[in-house]
């Protein structure tokens, strides 16, 4: 069975926020209803519902561009909607809002981009002999006859010269 990495268990994250974050929309109550979201409020709230449901979908999958697309695409589209309580409906601390969602949405496009670490070979060792380490982390490989000072080494690098 593939195990989650770095990214799905981001991807984790973002369900659970999504997914509360939907929830409190469907359950708010008329009263306290007092933005025009362009579309009704429970329409949002399931629309945050499913992208928590397609977020979840891409923990465990090899590819999961859709999955992190989703979340920035609403994640930006919420942003883009505070502008218009903002600008249009003259919600003053409205831009709080949009700069927090919109950065959020960056936040989700920088981690889709990165690569998900390797993970050593089954049955691959991690064993460290004859060096002297400090404040490095070693992992994935069989690493003998270097010192190593301040460097982080991950799966198949070699220590600097």
């Amino acid at each position: 069975m593939r195990q989650a990495g770095r990214r799905g268990a981001f991807l984790v994250f973002l369900a659970i926020l999504d997914g509360a974050y939907g929830y409190s929309l469907l359950a708010t109550t008329a009263p306290q209803r007092a933005y025009n979201l362009l579309l009704p409020w429970e329409v949002w709230g399931g629309i945050w519902c499913a992208t928590a449901l397609v977020c979840i979908s891409g923990v465990l999958a090899r590819k999961d561009r859709i999955q992190f697309t989703a979340a920035a695409a609403l994640k930006g589209a919420w942003g883009l909607l505070f502008v218009d309580i903002w600008l249009v409906q003259d919600i003053p601390r409205s831009w709080v809002s949009v700069v927090v969602w919109l950065a959020f949405a960056a936040a989700v496009l920088l981690v889709a981009g990165w690569p998900e670490p390797p993970y050593p070979a089954a049955g691959a060792s991690n064993t460290i002999t004859g060096d002297t380490i400090t404040g490095d982390t070693v992992s994935g490989d069989t690493v003998s006859g270097d010192t190593l000072r301040g460097d982080t080494m991950t799966g198949d690098q070699k220590p600097p010269p």
